[in-house]
C-alpha cells in the first residue's frame, strides 16, 4: 500500500443549505451504563455535520438520550431492529453498545442486511474478533479499533499491534477486506491501496470517549 501523509480538503457547503441536504445517520449504540458512549457518538456527528442524526436505544434510555442530545431522534431497539434500516443513509455500530448475546445479534443483522455504508467501532468490533474471514457485508464499512480493540481483531495483543502499525493495520484490511482506521498516535487509515496518517492530535486526547 503506498502511504499518503495528505487528504483533500472538503468542499465548502452551499449557503442555501438545510438539514436534509446533509444526510442522515442511524446509531446502533448505548446501552445500560453505557449511555454516555451513544451521546459522545451522537454529539460528534452532529458537530461533523451530519444533517440529522438518529439513535437506536433500549426504550428505558431514549428519554435521557433525548436531554443529552435534542437535536438528535430516537427509535426503540427491538430484537428484529424493526424500522432501524429506514430513511438513513449512513449506521455507525457499537458505541456502548455490550457485548452480550442479542447485541452480537443485531451487529451480524446490520453487517448483513445495511443497504449503506457502517462505521464499526467499539462493542460492534469486540463482538466481531477475532476475524476469521473477510466480512460478509453488502455495503461498505470502515472499521474504528484502537490497539486493543485491533489486538482482539488480530488475536494477538496490543504491544505486537503498536511494534509494527503499519503491519498491523494492513493485516486488518487483508483480514476484513474493508477499510480500517487504526486509532492512537498518529492514526492510520488502510483501504488496501493506501495508508493516510493523521499527523495531528496531542496526549491531552488521551481520555474515554
Amino acid at each position: 500500500m503506498k502511504r499518503v501523509t495528505r487528504i483533500p480538503a472538503r468542499p465548502d457547503r452551499p449557503l442555501d443549505a438545510h438539514k436534509g441536504a446533509f444526510g442522515t445517520l442511524t446509531l446502533l449504540a448505548g446501552s445500560d451504563g453505557m449511555l454516555g458512549a451513544a451521546i459522545l457518538a451522537a454529539r460528534g456527528a452532529l458537530r461533523g455535520g451530519v444533517g440529522l442524526c438518529r439513535a437506536c436505544l433500549p426504550r428505558g434510555l431514549m428519554a435521557p438520550f433525548t436531554v443529552a442530545v435534542p437535536s438528535a431522534t430516537t427509535l426503540a431497539r427491538t430484537p428484529a431492529l424493526r424500522g432501524f434500516f429506514a430513511s438513513t443513509d449512513a449506521i455507525v455500530v457499537g458505541p456502548g453498545l455490550g457485548t452480550g448475546q442479542e447485541a452480537r445479534k443485531q451487529v451480524r443483522q446490520v453487517i448483513r442486511g445495511s443497504t449503506v455504508g457502517i462505521v464499526l467501532d467499539a462493542d460492534g468490533l469486540n463482538l466481531c474478533a477475532p476475524l476469521r474471514r473477510p466480512m460478509t457485508a453488502a455495503a461498505p464499512v470502515v472499521l474504528t479499533p484502537h490497539p486493543g480493540e485491533a489486538a482482539r481483531l488480530l488475536n494477538t495483543d496490543s504491544a505486537s499491534v503498536q511494534k509494527d502499525r503499519e503491519a498491523a493495520v494492513s493485516d486488518l484490511v487483508g483480514r476484513s477486506g474493508q477499510t480500517v482506521v487504526l486509532k492512537g498516535a498518529r492514526t492510520l487509515v488502510a483501504d488496501g491501496i493506501h495508508i493516510y496518517e493523521n499527523q495531528t492530535g496531542n496526549p491531552g486526547m488521551s481520555t474515554g470517549g
